[in-house]
């Protein structure tokens, strides 16, 4: 569907059809307008708060306080901190391997075994 927003009127399009076009617009704007998160940028060592680091982990302060016991924090009193680069190794922890990399890892294990084959 292609609509120049300048010229849209809103009121004419279905829920769906309005949603597809601000998800291309959206996606639009970003390609056109890199944000500023470096991709291999250190991560910060300012603290964050549970609502910051619920953004940052894009999960619920909910999931946070039922998973705080396998989230890295610190705790003064009743206030929980979290670190971006604790957080990071958090999610780090939880990387699921891809197909490829379990295949390469099978046949770099089989090759191997064929080598010591051959050498006894």
């Amino acid at each position: 569907m292609e609509t120049n927003i300048e010229t849209l009127i809103f009121s004419s399009l279905s829920a769906k059809d309005l949603r597809l076009l601000f998800r291309s617009e959206i996606e639009a704007f970003f390609l056109d307008n890199p944000v500023a998160v470096i991709p291999n940028a250190p991560p910060t060592k300012k603290p964050l708060n549970i609502d910051q680091a619920a953004a940052f982990l894009g999960i619920s302060k909910n999931t946070i306080y039922g998973k705080i016991n396998e989230i890295p924090h610190s705790k003064k009193g009743k206030m929980l901190t979290f670190f971006e680069d604790q957080l990071l190794d958090y999610l780090k922890s939880g990387r699921v391997r891809t197909r490829k990399e379990i295949e390469a890892d099978v046949e770099d294990h089989l090759g191997k075994l064929g080598e010591k084959k051959l050498q006894a």
